[in-house]
């Protein structure tokens, strides 16, 4: 299950590479931040983990 889980997560990565280009500094950290949070969702299944992945997405979008 976790190959299947790690294609659609290459793609993010690669899209995110692109859109990172184009962006402040303090956008890029917050979804890198954003990215790596969602990765260790992905590996540990944790909610704390989770929680604090939607927390950085709501800062990221209000960037």
């Amino acid at each position: 299950a976790r190959e299947v889980l790690l294609h659609p997560l290459e793609l993010r990565v690669q899209a995110h590479e692109r859109r990172v280009r184009d962006l402040p500094r303090e956008v890029c950290v917050l979804q890198a931040l954003s990215l790596v949070t969602s990765l260790l969702y992905v590996l540990t299944n944790s909610s704390i983990i989770r929680k604090l992945h939607l927390i950085l997405l709501i800062f990221s979008a209000s960037t």
